[in-house]
Formats: structure tokens, C-alpha cells, sequence
């Protein structure tokens, strides 16, 4: 399977030859060697597990487990909505708005407690 950014991929890290699951976010990345003046390429991937976990780490090779849609079509079967778009901060809101959700929020929270009572 042909790397692409975006896919999951178990990846050899350059710091310590071991290997981890990564989101890979670049490929064949170019930089020179400040020590020796050579071309180096490798990839790129932000760590999902072990000690560089949220870190990007130099991945030496690869192997792509799933690709980026292989993903969200796996996500959607689970039932996550990846359709619903943010709502805004609450502390983006103008206050009449930031006082209707936070009322929202009580009157659920009220709903559950007689629900609760009720059962008992």
C-alpha cells in the first residue's frame, strides 16, 4: 500500500530504532545534515502511543496499517458524528446566548435528578 499523509502507520522512530503507531503528517521530508552536509529523507508521524505519544517523530520505515478513510468510515460505523459542526465558545457568545445554553445545560441536569427520584 502506497504512504500517504493522513494514514495510520507503524513506523521505525530514528531516536531509538523502536516501533509505534503513528498519524503519518509528512513524507519524504528533505533536510541537510548539519553535521555532515548530507541529504537526509525520512518521514514524518505524530506518535498515538508509547513515550513520544502527541510528539512528531522521524519514522526510518513503515508499514501503513489503515488509510485516512479507511478511518472515518470505521469512526462512522461506531456511531460518531463527524457531521455536526463546533458550536462557538461559551465565552465567544454574547451573554443572552451564554445564559440560554447555560440554562439548557441546568434544565437537563434538573430532568435527570426527577428522573432519578422518580425510580427510586
Amino acid at each position: 500500500m502506497e504512504k500517504r499523509v493522513g494514514d495510520i502507520v507503524v513506523g521505525t522512530a530514528q531516536a531509538d530504532g523502536k516501533s509505534y503507531v503513528c498519524l503519518l503528517v509528512e513524507t519524504d521530508f528533505t533536510t541537510t545534515n548539519r553535521g555532515t552536509g548530507q541529504l537526509e529523507t525520512y518521514d514524518v508521524g505524530v506518535c498515538l502511543t508509547g513515550q513520544y505519544l502527541g510528539n512528531k517523530i522521524r519514522l526510518d520505515y513503515l508499514r501503513v496499517v489503515l488509510t485516512s478513510s479507511e478511518v472515518i468510515k470505521i469512526i462512522e460505523t461506531h456511531g460518531f458524528d463527524l457531521h455536526t459542526p463546533p458550536e462557538l465558545p461559551d465565552d465567544r457568545l454574547p451573554e443572552a446566548e451564554r445564559v440560554k445554553r447555560e440554562n439548557q445545560k441546568l434544565l437537563k441536569r434538573l430532568e435527570a435528578l426527577e428522573a432519578k427520584l422518580a425510580a427510586k
